[in-house]
Order: structure tokens, then sequence, then C-alpha cells
């Protein structure tokens, strides 16, 4: 179980520190397409927070594909929220086929590169 400080409190985490996602980190969807382009379905790792009532751990995350010039957000928020147990979520069935992974993380150097100057 890691922690980690929020406001300045230290909180355990209830996931396995292995499996931490980290600010800074970027990650393809599993519907990325990379026939549509290096961003497709991908997404910068904003930081974890943590529902205080419930102490359910949520991943933050921001959308860097674009179509037609405009980064996709159809929700008209700044950030996307998932609970931590959905982002890392393996071996599950959507619209009749076994997907090993809902979110990959990106650890190609050049992919890497070329996202972060998405970002800046």
């Amino acid at each position: 179980m890691g922690s980690k400080r929020v406001f300045g409190v230290k909180l355990k985490l209830k996931i396995m520190p292995e499996l931490q996602v980290k600010s800074g980190q970027y990650y393809y969807h599993f519907k990325h397409d990379p026939s549509k382009g290096i961003s497709d379905q991908a997404y910068l790792i904003i930081g974890t927070g943590v529902h205080t009532e419930t102490e359910e751990v949520f991943v933050i995350y921001k959308s860097l594909y674009f179509i037609q010039g405009r980064r996709i957000d159809k929700y008209g928020a700044d950030f996307n929220v998932r609970p931590i147990a959905m982002f890392l979520e393996q071996n599950f069935e959507k619209d009749g086929k076994i997907i090993l992974k809902r979110f990959t993380k990106i650890i190609d150097e050049n992919i890497l590169e070329e996202l972060k100057n998405l970002v800046l």
C-alpha cells in the first residue's frame, strides 16, 4: 500500500504501489488507432485525487488529441476523472470484445517527445 500527501495530510492509497499512476505519465486508451495520428486517444496524467467521503482514489487526466483543430472534450471540462480501479482495469468485455487493458502506459521515447510538444 502506498501513501501520498494531499494538502499536507499523508494518505494511505488503497492500491498497490507498483500500479500507481503518476502525474506526467502518458497513456493510450484501448481505442487508440495509430492510423489517426500519434495523439489519437492519448492522455496526460495530471495526478490522482481522493474522494473525501468514500476514500476512493481517482485518476485525473487530460486529453491530447484533436479533431478539426480542437482538443477533444465532449463534456466541456478541463480534465477527465476516472476511478483508478477502472483506469487500471484489465481483461474486461466491451461490445463483445475482450479488452486486455483499458489504458496502456506509453514508454516509447519518440512518442513521448512528440506528445510532450503537444502539451506546451
